[in-house]
């Protein structure tokens, strides 16, 4: 591949040498005398010529490398995102013991905004829960007193969440599911579903 790479070149540049020749005879009227008295002049241009194909040649190959290593970024942050997803706790069958009980609640949701919680982005213990963890869609949910954090829940048509949070207006057969948008909490309004509390 080498080689070819440098037979191609040599011919790209012969053909560049022979159609300048002719374009300076043709240009500037130059006879062969004229070529070998100003040998030193055409000598001047021809490499004027071979550097600005070494320019360019060079421009090349730093676009490619740079091309290269802006796609060997965008794998290693492709990577990253995924070795985190395989790290975030996900809730899932397996994570659970026989049902416990099942009843009918009132199910709301909630956010980690000023709307639910009274607390804006970089204010202190945003987004944490009344157990200490982090909220999470899909994971987190504000239980009532009579249950212990770390309960584990099926609710009909949500699937599995995890007793993780308080909340004032949280009684008994109440729970606030937490999502990460107002529009979706208030999209999804309140329900009465059936939940599985499992042991």
């Amino acid at each position: 591949m080498k080689k070819l790479s440098v037979l191609v070149t040599g011919t790209v540049f012969l053909a560049l040498y022979i159609y300048y020749i002719i374009f300076m005879v043709k240009m500037y009227n130059i006879t062969e005398e004229t070529i070998d008295s100003n040998y030193e002049i055409l000598d001047n241009h021809i490499q004027e010529t071979v550097s600005v194909y070494e320019n360019m040649k060079q421009e090349t190959i730093n676009l490619a490398k740079e091309k290269a290593r802006e796609e060997i970024q965008k794998q290693q942050e492709l990577e990253v995102a995924r070795q985190k997803e395989k790290e975030q706790v996900t809730v899932s069958r397996n994570d659970y013991n026989p049902v416990a009980y099942e009843s009918y609640f009132e199910v709301t949701f909630y956010t980690a905004g000023y709307e639910s919680t009274g607390k804006n982005k970089g204010d202190k213990a945003y987004g944490i829960t009344a157990s200490g963890t982090t909220v999470q869609e899909n994971k987190t949910a504000a239980c009532p007193k009579s249950m212990e954090f770390g309960t584990k829940l099926y609710i009909e048509g949500l699937g599995y969440r995890v007793c993780e949070d308080r909340g004032g207006a949280i009684k008994d057969f109440r729970l606030d599911i937490y999502v990460e948008s107002l529009e979706e909490a208030l999209q999804l309004g309140r329900q009465t579903l059936l939940v599985k509390v499992l042991k």
